[in-house]
């Protein structure tokens, strides 16, 4: 859940020049408890048609438990956050491998 307490707009661009991190695993078909691929990389995002983008603080992020997401230890104690949500088309390019 997520509500903001203020909207205005913001440049996609800015998101785009931030290099987009993740963590891709595959896990290995005899054992799913064991990532066959474990890659960090990074990429940025190519923006096209831009819908709407709202920034703002954010009142209210709820997270709860699950074996995949740890949201809800890194914001148990937070309690001022920033936030931002766009509608566009965008596009995520190949990227690179970090060590």
């Amino acid at each position: 859940d997520l509500m903001m307490d203020k909207s205005q707009a913001i440049d996609p661009k800015i998101i785009g020049s931030i290099p987009l991190i993740n963590l891709k695993l595959i896990p290995d078909v005899a054992d799913n408890s064991k990532p066959v691929l474990r890659q960090l990389t990074a990429t940025n995002l190519k923006f096209g048609k831009v819908y709407k983008t709202l920034t703002g603080k954010i009142n209210y992020i709820k997270s709860e438990y699950s074996q995949y997401d740890i949201c809800h230890e890194i914001l148990k104690d937070v309690k001022n956050l920033g936030g931002l949500y766009v509608e566009a088309d965008m596009t995520l390019p190949n990227g690179r491998l970090l060590e």
